[in-house]
């Protein structure tokens, strides 16, 4: 009969010292060893040396967008901008771009490039429709000078003259920013992780988070295998919240990407978008990686459960046929999806559950570029 007063599931086979180290009391335990997730454990070490950092994980390994993104590190095309200028208001759309632009800037201070394969080969929005270009194009010197003080360039992005060169059929015409790149998310994570061990922060995985019990001094956090005890729970868990707090403003988005096998004398580099944002694609490896198509399918992508929706990836197979590469047939290599976590608007979810309790959530499909900076911004805001 187990003795339910005991802190450790007796079943568990631990030894004396094992014991010791997992009923150690935290400063803050983070929900989530993803992106946001181990910057957020980074910078609380870095805000106080001598603290005690947790991260509990539900899954083997991280999982969600952390992993199975594109690789874009991205701060937003032209039109995707203008659009949230116009559903956000010009103020929070501006600085949303500032935050994804001062996030990759962080990243790119704490890793070599090499170190995570990040590639600075500029980003394209293509467009097909001569009108809805003409309407953007438009909007670019107003743009231009908005972004100035955020990039320190005068003309951010700019018409883009050898759009034929990519053979694209039937494009009409692009606007390039040199700005953007593109990096490798599972060496991303791997340094990230790298980098908590050495700092001492302690990550458990396949450790999914029950619920909590909050102390008049602590904070109680339940597993299936143990209790943890801290000062302070951050859940970083994005697109997977809900099934932590069921009324918090975020709803999960999963997304859809494909990658075809290797294409001979594939030459093209560089970060491509269309339609506001809402397809993306890329070179890896002699590869294209392809992803996106969530807005034609919203209700059944509105979800935290990971699998392939036929209907969209059909959709991506025939964009790609059809629109980039059209020269021969190919076959798909992989095809797979990420959980996001999206919201009435983009901004970032950073508040308080309680008063133990924050969130460090809501990255609306851009965790890559925003995960350093709202880390850094989430640590000094709730706990300094």
């Amino acid at each position: 009969m187990h003795n339910f007063t005991e802190t450790i599931n007796k079943d568990v086979n631990l030894s004396y010292w094992q014991h010791i180290s997992y009923t150690a009391h935290y400063d803050v335990i983070i929900a989530g060893a993803g992106i946001v997730g181990m910057h957020c454990a980074l910078e609380f070490k870095h805000l106080y040396p001598k603290s005690n950092v947790l991260i509990l994980d539900k899954d083997p390994w991280p999982s969600g967008a952390s992993v199975k993104n594109a690789g874009f590190a991205c701060f937003g095309s032209p039109s995707e901008i203008l659009d949230d200028i116009l559903n956000m208001g010009e103020s929070k759309a501006l600085d949303l771009v500032e935050m994804r632009f001062k996030g990759l800037q962080l990243l790119q201070s704490r890793f070599k490039n090499t170190k995570i394969q990040y590639e600075k080969n500029g980003g394209f929005e293509l467009f097909w429709n001569p009108r809805v270009f003409e309407t953007t194009a438009a909007q670019i010197k107003y743009l231009n000078s908005n972004l100035k003080y955020i990039t320190g360039l005068s003309h951010t992005f700019k018409p883009y003259k050898s759009v034929k060169d990519f053979n694209f059929k039937g494009v009409h015409a692009a606007l390039y920013n040199k700005l953007e790149g593109q990096l490798n998310p599972e060496l991303l994570i791997n340094g990230l992780f790298t980098k908590c061990i050495k700092a001492g922060i302690r990550i458990l995985c396949n450790s999914p988070i029950l619920n909590w019990t909050e102390q008049t001094q602590n904070i109680l956090v339940h597993t299936p295998w143990n209790t943890f005890t801290g000062q302070h729970l951050l859940l970083c868990t994005n697109g997977y919240t809900k099934s932590l707090w069921p009324d918090v403003n975020m709803t999960p988005a999963r997304a859809q990407v494909l990658i075809t096998e290797p294409i001979p004398n594939l030459t093209w580099k560089g970060c491509f978008h269309f339609d506001a944002g809402y397809y993306y694609f890329r070179t890896i490896n002699q590869r294209i990686l392809f992803g996106g198509g969530r807005n034609t399918d919203r209700e059944t992508e509105s979800t935290a459960l990971e699998g392939i929706n036929h209907r969209i990836q059909n959709h991506l197979q025939e964009l790609l046929a059809k629109r980039i590469y059209t020269q021969k047939s190919i076959k798909i290599e992989m095809r797979w999806s990420g959980i996001m976590g999206m919201g009435l608007e983009k901004y970032p979810l950073l508040e308080p559950y309680s008063k133990r309790v924050f969130t460090c959530i809501r990255m609306g499909g851009m965790g890559i570029a925003l995960a350093a900076f709202v880390a850094k911004k989430a640590i000094t805001s709730f706990f300094k």
